[in-house]
């Protein structure tokens, strides 16, 4: 093949230019175009073997960043999803060290620290339930305590309601003995216990109710097989098995009146805020009791006030009787008295009538 090109050389041009008059020239060359284009095709296809390698090596590179950069984010993302339904547990695999890496180290933290505070949150909550349904149950055995009058239904009606709050496997109510020094034990559950009291008495010296009465603050004992201790309690219910105790004082504005305790088999059975509700429910019994104690003083003042208007009636009843058969008596006296003087007159005037007669 040849190629032919009418085109003028710029040298060509330029000498025109100089010799305007000079003849024209026309060239007719020839040449070769394999050994023209033959380089140039090979360049091309080469360019283009390069081009496309290059594509190929760049669309690699592309994916192998996608994986190291979208491939995270995308797990990432998934993860964040959970998080944000309620999986708390979710967390994002750490493979590198770079952004991605540190981005993933944040998230993990983030959701760690999201747990921990709906963690708190729940615990909270909890608290305030639990709080809640304390101050609830103290109110019941507060208003229960108050309307029953008798000691015996204010004691069932505290083993109803403290066993809801308070897990206990005995209770009792103890009063204070200014005279023996002791604790009477008023009532207890289960009765079966009274068997192992002395006269239901509970000695003040080594023994928790008395450091309890000496301190005047609640008393939480974890007292196990091999903690035996010398205590009367641990002598008088170890062999029960009891092994947690709660003992609470009775407090009145006369001082510390007796003691109102649980206890239980298991261990650890009470913690701090039981502790807390025992010496609230302590001060509604402390109430309920001096009522009871003056309900049934004020009942025997009353049967006893009855008692004394009954005498006084039947006194009063003896003392009519005996003023109505005293005016009997004294209107019969001056009947006797009339009737002796009528019947005295003219007896006199026949015994001086009589006299004369005689004189004469």
């Amino acid at each position: 093949p040849y190629l032919i090109s009418p085109s003028e050389s710029v040298l060509l041009k330029r000498q025109r230019a100089d010799w305007p008059d000079t003849a024209g020239w026309e060239f007719l060359l020839t040449y070769d175009l394999e050994n023209y284009f033959g380089p140039q095709d090979r360049l091309i296809w080469l360019s283009v073997m390069v081009a496309l390698a290059l594509v190929l090596v760049l669309m690699l590179m592309a994916s192998g960043l996608a994986r190291l950069i979208v491939g995270p984010l995308r797990m990432l993302t998934v993860q964040a999803d959970r998080l944000a339904q309620g999986d708390l547990d979710a967390r994002a695999p750490v493979k590198s060290a770079d952004e991605i890496g540190q981005l993933a180290e944040t998230f993990n933290g983030m959701a760690l620290q999201l747990k921990k505070t709906y963690q708190e949150v729940q615990r909270r909550a909890e608290e305030n339930r639990l709080r809640a349904e304390h101050i609830n149950a103290i109110n019941e055995i507060f208003h229960a305590s108050i309307q029953a009058r008798e000691l015996d239904l204010i004691f069932e009606n505290l083993r109803r309601d403290l066993g809801r709050i308070i897990p206990f496997d005995a209770l009792w109510i103890a009063r204070f003995n200014k005279d023996a020094n002791d604790l009477r034990v008023l009532q207890i559950h289960p009765r079966g216990l009274v068997a192992l009291l002395d006269h239901m008495r509970i000695p003040l010296a080594n023994s928790l109710h008395g450091r309890v009465l000496e301190h005047g603050e609640t008393l939480h004992a974890e007292i196990g097989p091999s903690q035996r201790q010398d205590f009367f309690e641990t002598n008088v219910f170890g062999a029960e098995g009891f092994q947690s105790y709660l003992i609470a004082p009775l407090p009145s504005r006369q001082g510390v009146i007796g003691a109102l305790g649980v206890a239980s088999t298991q261990p650890d059975a009470f913690n701090r805020e039981l502790s807390d509700v025992m010496t609230s429910v302590a001060s509604a019994v402390t109430l309920a009791l001096e009522q009871s104690e003056m309900f049934h003083r004020i009942s025997q003042f009353a049967d006893e006030l009855e008692r004394k208007v009954q005498e006084r009636s039947r006194e009063l009843e003896q003392a009519r009787l005996k003023l109505s058969q005293t005016e009997k008596y004294f209107a019969l006296g001056r009947l006797a008295g009339n009737l002796a003087h009528e019947i005295n007159n003219p007896l006199g005037i026949i015994k001086n009538y009589l006299q004369l007669v005689s004189n004469n």
